[in-house]
């Protein structure tokens, strides 16, 4: 596993970490708790030390079983990071709403501290001052930085909006989501050159595109979150047939990409059991040849 700081935090992270949303049940399949158990514990043995939730993944229930899981792991505790905002039947970025979330996240995961709380879907809100204004969200957080009950604030949305997010001087991480992979570019052209400018750490969601790039060029394969159009699927074809000539994986690729970016600290796939942890590991490990990304296109920036 590599490990890195994360942009102007103090806080360490390992580059590959776990995204919670699958345990949250919310692409469809039913998660145990056992399970759940099951996925967290073999994150944290194989080196994963970031996790990531939120209480808008299955109505807090991705926060629930994490907190159960990590009561019963017996090794060093993972840095945390959960959300305000965003909940399975509103989106409220008032100042008492962010409190009474962090409060009852802290239940769920079952801790007294968060290293990071993220401001999350902000492109749902009608403003950026809507959410760092006077008596919304970003007062509510520095209250809680004051009284030692969280570390840093992030802010985590798929919008280019982010960049007003990180040119504010507000907020000390970005949850990049669905703007930065093998098939989309978009966020190195303003997102991650202005995270660089202002030592934001960035953190990659959705690596895979929303499955493509891990299921690969297969019939329903998606791109964000839809079926992909003819000239992805062909686009990936593409891919495929360099890394077959390169002898590495896709998943492989796909990771590595994003995390070549010198804006890039982790990215964070998530896993509904142990052997997707074991395979994202395993493809995180491969050594990805130079010449590779020549034959693909993506120079580094």
């Amino acid at each position: 596993m590599e490990y890195t700081k994360l942009g102007r935090t103090n806080l360490t992270i390992s580059r590959l970490g776990l995204g919670g949303a699958p345990l949250g049940g919310l692409y469809g399949r039913a998660v145990t708790g056992e399970q759940a158990t099951a996925t967290v514990h073999r994150a944290l043995d194989l080196g994963i030390t970031f996790v990531d939730t939120a209480p808008g993944y299955g109505d807090g229930q991705s926060e629930r079983l994490i907190g159960e899981a990590l009561t019963s792991y017996s090794g060093p505790r993972p840095i945390v990071a959960t959300k305000v905002g965003r909940y399975p039947r509103e989106f409220d970025y008032s100042y008492d709403q962010t409190l009474r979330s962090v409060e009852a996240s802290l239940e769920r995961l079952k801790v007294d501290h968060l290293p990071l709380v993220y401001l999350h879907a902000v492109q749902l809100a009608p403003s950026v001052q809507h959410v760092l204004g006077p008596g919304r969200a970003l007062p509510a957080l520095r209250r809680l930085q004051s009284e030692g009950v969280i570390d840093y604030v992030g802010v985590g949305t798929p919008s280019p909006i982010v960049s007003e997010y990180i040119a504010s001087g507000e907020i000390d991480v970005a949850l990049v989501a669905n703007c930065y992979d093998l098939l989309d570019h978009s966020a190195a052209d303003l997102i991650l050159p202005l995270a660089q400018q202002h030592q934001v750490g960035v953190v990659i969601g959705g690596p895979y595109g929303t499955g493509i790039l891990a299921a690969g060029a297969v019939p329903g394969a998606k791109f964000k979150y839809r079926d992909a159009p003819p000239e992805i699927l062909e686009q990936v074809r593409g891919y495929e047939r360099v890394c077959r000539e390169f002898g590495v994986s896709l998943k492989a690729v796909a990771i590595r990409f994003c995390l070549r970016h010198p804006a890039v600290a982790a990215v964070i796939p998530g896993a509904f059991v142990p052997q997707e942890v074991e395979e994202t590991v395993a493809a995180f490990s491969e050594a990805i040849p130079e010449d590779l990304w020549d034959a693909l296109g993506c120079s580094l920036p």
